[in-house]
C-alpha cells in the first residue's frame, strides 16, 4: 500500500497547469494600445507578450512580429514541450513511481484543478529599463501554492486508507478518492500571498528582440508556486510523511 508520489506529483501539476492555458483571460496584463505605441513604453510591450505566449500561449502574432524567428520557434518550443520537460526532469532528479492517473482520470480529476491555476496565476510587468538595444524587465508573479494543496490532499488521503484499509485494496479506489481531494484542495487553496520577482534581459539584433536570460525558474515558478529548491524539500517531506503514515499497515 505504501507508494511513493514525487513524480506522480509533479506529473499532474504540470497536466493541471497546462490543460486549458489556452483558455486563459489576462486582460489585466495587457497594455493600453497607447502604451504599446508610445517607444518609452517598448519594454513593457515587449516584456509582457514574451512571457503571455511562452507560458500562457497567447500574443502569438505579436511575438511572431517582434521577436526574431530563432527566438519565436523556442518560445513555441517550450509551450509545446514544458509538460513533458517537467516530467523528465523529475524523473531524472528522483526515480519514484508514478501515482497511476489515466487518460481518463486526467481529464476527470484534473480538469478542475486546471481552472484553479488559470485564475489564480499571472505575470506582469513590475518594472523596465531600457538601454541601446536592450531592455531589462522585472516582473511579478503571483501563483497558487500547488504544493501545499497536495501535501494537503496527501494527509487526508492517508488519513482515509489508515482509517478503513479494507476499502483501499485496489488501486483504482486510492485514484479516485486522491482526484476528489485534489479537486477540493485546488479549489479552496489562494493564492501565494507575496509577489514573487524575476527578472528577463530581452537584446535587439536587426529590428528583432531575443531573450539573451534564462527563464526556466519564472516558468517553474508560475508551475508550482515555488522554486526547483523549495518544491524538491517541500514534496520530499510529503513524501516522507505519506510513507511513515501507512508504514503500520503494509
Amino acid at each position: 500500500m505504501k507508494k511513493k508520489f514525487l513524480l506522480g506529483l509533479g506529473a499532474i501539476l504540470v497536466l493541471a497547469v497546462f490543460g486549458c492555458a489556452k483558455e486563459k483571460e489576462d486582460a489585466q496584463m495587457k497594455s493600453s494600445e497607447s502604451e504599446v505605441q508610445a517607444p518609452a513604453m517598448i519594454g513593457r510591450k515587449i516584456g509582457q507578450e514574451y512571457v503571455n505566449f511562452s507560458i500562457y500561449n497567447q500574443n502569438e502574432a505579436d511575438v511572431k512580429e517582434d521577436f526574431t524567428k530563432e527566438q519565436f520557434l523556442t518560445a513555441k518550443a517550450k509551450l509545446a514541450g514544458i509538460t513533458e520537460d517537467i516530467k523528465n526532469y523529475i524523473v531524472d532528479t528522483n526515480a519514484s513511481s508514478p501515482f497511476g492517473f489515466s487518460k481518463e482520470d486526467e481529464e476527470k480529476y484534473l480538469s478542475e484543478v486546471a481552472k484553479q491555476f488559470e485564475m489564480k496565476t499571472y505575470i506582469e510587468v513590475k518594472e523596465f529599463r531600457e538601454e541601446k538595444n536592450k531592455v531589462i524587465v522585472t516582473y511579478n508573479v503571483k501563483a497558487l501554492d500547488g504544493v501545499m494543496a497536495f501535501q494537503r490532499a496527501v494527509d487526508n488521503l492517508a488519513k482515509e486508507m489508515l482509517a478503513e484499509p479494507a476499502n483501499f485494496l485496489e488501486q483504482t479506489s486510492v485514484t479516485k478518492l486522491y482526484g476528489e481531494l485534489m479537486k477540493k484542495e485546488f479549489a479552496d487553496m489562494p493564492v501565494r500571498a507575496e509577489l514573487l520577482n524575476y527578472t528577463l534581459e530581452f537584446e535587439k539584433e536587426k529590428k528583432k528582440w531575443c531573450l539573451t536570460s534564462d527563464d526556466a525558474e519564472l516558468r517553474f515558478v508560475v508551475l508550482f508556486g515555488r522554486t526547483h529548491a523549495e518544491f524538491e524539500a517541500k514534496v520530499k517531506e510529503i513524501e516522507k510523511s505519506y510513507n511513515e503514515k501507512l508504514a503500520s499497515v503494509e
